[in-house]
């Protein structure tokens, strides 16, 4: 049953991603994770894809429900993943 519950929730939470395109830049598969109701810490993950040849430069984030936001850029090296 445990394993059951488990593969619905991933198949279920597979169905719920988005893909956002406009202007050739997509914005594949967003998703905010929080630790428990009352952590002061939560993360954002999303790939962008620049289809075109210009260059894109992502210059502002903002949030309604933080006063702080970060970026990091996570890179693959070597199999390694760095941030």
């Amino acid at each position: 049953m445990r394993y059951i519950i488990i593969f619905l929730y991933f198949f279920l939470l597979e169905l719920h991603s988005h893909q956002y395109e406009k202007n050739n830049v997509t914005i594949d598969h967003p998703i905010l994770k929080m630790n428990s109701n009352n952590s002061k810490v939560g993360a954002g993950y999303f790939k962008i894809i620049n289809n075109t040849t210009n260059k894109i430069v992502l210059d502002n984030i903002y949030s309604d429900i933080s006063e702080k936001q970060e970026v990091h850029e996570v890179i693959l090296i070597n199999e390694v993943y760095k941030m």
